[in-house]
């Protein structure tokens, strides 16, 4: 049942991102949102439960984007591994730093993205525009990544209720 949840926010992200948002002037500087799925696995659920969440998302947007296959897989991994990382240090789930990890995803993912870009492309023709775009993403992911993180978190447990109940009715209990 938690991976049809995943699969269902996954696509509804995907969509939302190639069909709504482009399509809207307000959000031209708007974040990858599936950002924010990749941090949520990587604060609240285990690893063997995320990876392949996060290896069929990476593989989809890198077959949906024009970048090269790979970066968004790579991105996600790596913006992964970093939430996990810093996990053991701080107490991030259930600290006002949780406000500041999509935002700080969003910057690994851009820099990525930035390096990948760099090496394609004549050095410093890119860098204004990359600044000020960077700046907007970031401005959006301090505002809504809190917002995205609770909605995962709530809709998740809900559905595990559910799902749990659900057992113990069949069971008898």
């Amino acid at each position: 049942m938690t991976y049809l949840f995943y699969a269902l926010v996954c696509l509804s992200l995907v969509v939302l991102e190639t069909t709504i948002i482009a399509d809207i002037a307000v959000f031209d500087d708007l974040y990858d949102l599936l950002v924010t799925f990749v941090a949520y696995l990587g604060l609240y659920r285990s690893i063997k439960e995320s990876i392949p969440v996060i290896i069929c998302v990476g593989f989809v947007m890198d077959n949906l984007s024009g970048a090269p296959f790979g970066l968004y897989l790579t991105a996600y991994l790596w913006i992964f591994a970093g939430i996990r990382f810093g996990m053991r240090y701080l107490q991030v789930r259930t600290s006002a730093l949780v406000m500041f990890v999509v935002p700080i995803a969003v910057f690994i993912e851009q820099i990525l993205f930035a390096a990948v870009l760099f090496m394609q492309t004549p050095s410093g023709i890119l860098a204004p525009l990359f600044s000020k775009r960077l700046g907007g993403q970031l401005f959006w992911a301090l505002l809504t990544g809190p917002f995205f993180l609770m909605f995962y978190e709530v809709f998740d447990s809900r559905i595990e209720k559910w799902a749990a109940d659900r057992k113990a009715e069949r069971n008898g209990l």
